[in-house]
Formats: C-alpha cells, sequence, structure tokens
C-alpha cells in the first residue's frame, strides 16, 4: 500500500530543474536541499531565486513553467483543506442532530455523565498526588496531569461553555 518512491530526476521539480540545469549555477545545491535536506519547497523557492535573477532566455519559459506547477500544487493544497473543513461541519451537524435525536426520545446520555464523571475523579487524583504523594518520574506525571486537566478542561466546555448554549438551542428547537 506503500507508495514506490520515484528517483529525484522522475519528480516534478527534478523534471523542471533537468531544464534549468544549465541556467542555474548552484544546481546540485538545490538538489542536496531538496532530497537529503528534505526541504523541496525550499529548495523551489531557491530555484526561483535562481531564475528570476537569470538573464538567460531559456530561464523564462521555465520559470513561467515553475510558477504554473506551484500554483497547481497550491490549489490541491486549497483542495485538502476545503475537503477537511467539509468533513469538520460535517461531524458538527452530526453531533448535532444526535443532539436533536437525544432530545427528542426524552432519554438521557449515561455514557456522557459516566466519561464527566471518570475525568473528574482523574482531576481529584492528579490533585491528590501533587499535593501528598512522592512522584518518582516527573515527566510522566506532568504529561499525565497535562492531559488530565486538558480532558477536565474539555468536559466543562462541553457543559458550560459554548456547546452548553448549542445544547440548549437544540434542545429548544426539538421542543417546536
Amino acid at each position: 500500500m506503500s507508495k514506490e518512491k520515484k528517483a529525484f530526476k522522475d519528480t516534478l521539480f527534478g523534471k523542471i530543474l533537468g531544464k534549468a540545469g544549465d541556467i542555474v549555477g548552484d544546481s546540485a545545491g538545490i538538489i542536496l536541499k531538496a532530497t537529503v535536506g528534505g526541504n523541496p519547497m525550499g529548495a523551489a523557492q531557491d530555484l526561483l531565486k535562481e531564475l528570476s535573477g537569470s538573464n538567460n532566455p531559456k530561464a523564462k519559459p521555465i520559470l513561467d513553467e515553475m510558477n504554473l506547477k506551484m500554483a497547481e500544487i497550491e490549489l490541491e493544497f486549497s483542495k485538502v483543506d476545503l475537503e477537511e473543513t467539509v468533513a469538520y461541519l460535517g461531524d458538527i451537524q452530526n453531533a448535532r442532530q444526535r443532539e436533536i435525536s437525544m432530545a427528542n426520545s426524552g432519554k438521557s446520555d449515561w455514557f456522557m455523565y459516566v466519561v464527566g464523571m471518570f475525568v473528574l475523579v482523574s482531576l481529584v487524583g492528579v490533585v491528590y498526588v501533587a499535593l501528598f504523594v512522592e512522584v518518582k518520574d516527573e515527566n510522566m506525571f506532568y504529561f499525565i496531569a497535562g492531559n488530565v486537566f486538558t480532558m477536565t478542561m474539555t468536559v466543562v466546555g462541553y457543559f458550560f461553555g459554548s456547546s452548553k448554549g448549542s445544547k440548549d438551542k437544540t434542545a429548544a428547537m426539538a421542543m417546536k
């Protein structure tokens, strides 16, 4: 399932650099930056800078091609960002529908309360350990405490924060 790795000369950037090889002074440095350094975007910017400063008549078409390819790549990134946003909003809509279904059924979500109680008990445990127990591995304790505090903030935010207002609004919409 893993993607087969192409040779550098077969990549989009490698093909463009191959065309620009006789124009660019430090093409070896750019290749090293792209392949060994693992920074193809930085190498592409270096290549753009080299081509922009060149007086060679062959540089303009290569520069134009490279600018077009970079615009295509940016468009692909924008498409991925849009797909992520659509998926995120779909998740929000599904959560809202779930809350409406729960409100219409008249039942309460006991699992949500169990998780909330677990988080609060964990918080009490972390505070107890911080005050009364000598901890051998402080880094691990800080890691666990940070996660417990984050979970606590999420639970409190849900029950009493903006999600609470959203939940009340959803319940009111369900009553209509």
